[in-house]
């Protein structure tokens, strides 16, 4: 969603500021307006196209008419984006319907935003972040730990201290955005979706961003608002010293484990959505019992997704060599395992000692009471 206003200070954005300046609105029962604007929108969407040449033709076709849905929406969302239901919920039993849900479905969220305030030169009286924010209630209402603002991905400067705690915010209300588009969330329980959500969150927050780096050819590690941190020993001389030491050892770690493989597998787009899925549903010890099968099933399913896109994407292939391809995208998962407990070690001390201002509710009940 595309505005070229900035939303003005000190007024509510669940207001409309500008023919140009649109939220979006979650859809409450009152709003009949709003949701036959979206089941019309959603019916486009299901009428399947035999003449499209391509995945990618039909994937732009299918983006291009979700962004027009959504600016059927006028007022601002506190919760997660998928309660919008701007994407409709994909066909099961169709491996491509899968695997184009899920690719329409990083690119929203990537391209969704409501105000053109960067958030890395936010400040505080701003009240476009907060770390200070239950985690119960960020993971409901992800707005309330960060507005909307243009993610942007690309690689301009050097991320700063005074920023991390500010890309850290905006990263975890993309990663919400996202898994609110998983169906199978919807089957846990309270407690289990936000025990599930908690203990996943980083490793798949590092595949979403070692993906965006690759992506964008970023010379290090994008990490949102334009910022990065660089590859370049030279480059790095100019790092923050509070925050070098915590984010060389992963940024090195993901560049050398995945985004370098990776690039050399010339991962597609639905390989790489589905891997990300699987890694959201990898087992968590906390979960109940019935929340751990619906967890298994979902794992299976996705698995078997993934199976049926590579041998679509390469139909010349035997039977050996798309086992082979399996096995080189699964590797990546515990790549990610270990990014996130690297993760959770640095920012579990920068939280407790305060550096570069990491010290809130939400990064105390995501790292370090989550390692403990």
């Amino acid at each position: 969603m595309v505005h070229s206003d900035r939303v003005p200070q000190n007024q509510d954005l669940c207001e409309e500021t500008d023919a140009k300046e649109i939220v979006v609105k979650s859809e409450p029962s009152s709003s009949a307006g709003t949701s036959k604007a979206l089941v019309s929108s959603a019916n486009v969407f299901t009428v399947k196209s035999e003449a499209q040449e391509n995945f990618e033709d039909e994937v732009n076709h299918w983006h291009s008419l979700i962004i027009k849905a959504s600016k059927q929406l006028c007022d601002a969302n506190n919760r997660a984006l998928g309660a919008a239901k701007i994407i409709p919920v994909f066909d099961p039993t169709d491996f491509k319907s899968v695997s184009k849900y899920f690719v329409l479905v990083e690119r929203l969220i990537d391209d969704f935003f409501e105000t053109d305030r960067n958030h890395v030169f936010a400040t505080s009286s701003d009240r476009l972040y907060s770390l200070n924010v239950p985690v119960e209630k960020a993971f409901k209402e992800p707005r309330e730990m960060s507005h909307r603002s243009k993610i942007d991905w690309t690689g301009r400067y050097f991320l700063k201290a005074n920023a991390l705690h500010k890309v850290w915010c905006r990263i975890m209300s993309h990663y919400v955005d996202w898994t609110s588009h998983i169906p199978e969330l919807s089957q846990l329980s309270d407690e289990d979706q936000l025990q599930l959500m908690i203990a996943r969150s980083i490793p798949c927050v590092w595949m979403m961003v070692s993906h965006r780096s690759m992506v964008y050819n970023t010379n290090g590690i994008s990490i949102s608002g334009g910022t990065y941190f660089p590859k370049d020993e030279e480059e790095r001389k100019q790092v923050d010293k509070e925050i070098y030491p915590f984010l060389k050892r992963i940024c090195d770690w993901v560049t050398e484990e995945f985004i370098e493989p990776a690039k050399e597998m010339d991962i597609g787009e639905e390989e790489y959505a589905l891997l990300r899925i699987l890694c959201f549903f990898m087992p968590v010890s906390t979960l109940s019992s019935k929340g751990k099968a619906i967890i298994k099933e979902a794992r299976n399913f996705y698995r078997n997704i993934l199976i049926q896109t590579i041998t679509h994407k390469f139909p010349d292939w035997t039977h050996e060599q798309i086992c082979t391809r399996l096995s080189q995208l699964l590797c990546f998962l515990p790549v990610m395992e270990t990014a996130g407990r690297i993760e959770d070690d640095n920012l579990s001390v920068m939280t407790l000692f305060n550096v570069a201002d990491m010290q809130g509710e939400l990064t105390y009940e995501i790292h370090v009471r989550k390692a403990h």
